[in-house]
């Protein structure tokens, strides 16, 4: 017997069935409850497998999330590196933001564009 209690409720009610006599009715009840089993495994199977889907998007989207981040970090830190050691690295996010929201900032475009010396 599966694990499915809805499936194992159907079982339980055909074997039932086979105590009556083998009418067209009967049989026709069979084959609804069989069909109804076979519904009930399908969906057990379809939410396991969403569970699953999931799980693995979940993980893809934090690897993807932590690559950006390690790309925005070396990217600043370069800038820091090349043209400006002394400013700290918390003004210089700042100031990335608000450039990038389309604010002044005192930084020119062209440091942005290649952090490169």
């Amino acid at each position: 017997m599966s694990k499915i209690p809805e499936k194992t409720k159907i079982e339980d009610l055909i074997k039932l069935l086979k105590q009556f006599p083998n009418t067209s009715t009967v049989r026709r009840l069979r084959r609804e409850l069989s069909a109804q089993g076979k519904v009930a495994e399908r969906i057990v199977k379809l939410k396991a497998k969403k569970a699953v889907d999931k799980e693995k998007a979940v993980k893809t989207a934090n690897v993807m999330r932590a690559g950006k981040m390690k790309r925005y970090y070396r990217y600043l830190k370069a800038i820091q590196k090349n043209f400006f050691p002394d400013t700290p690295l918390r003004q210089l996010r700042t100031m990335y933001s608000r450039k990038k929201k389309w604010l002044d900032v005192e930084i020119d475009d062209a440091v942005w564009d290649d952090p490169s010396p």
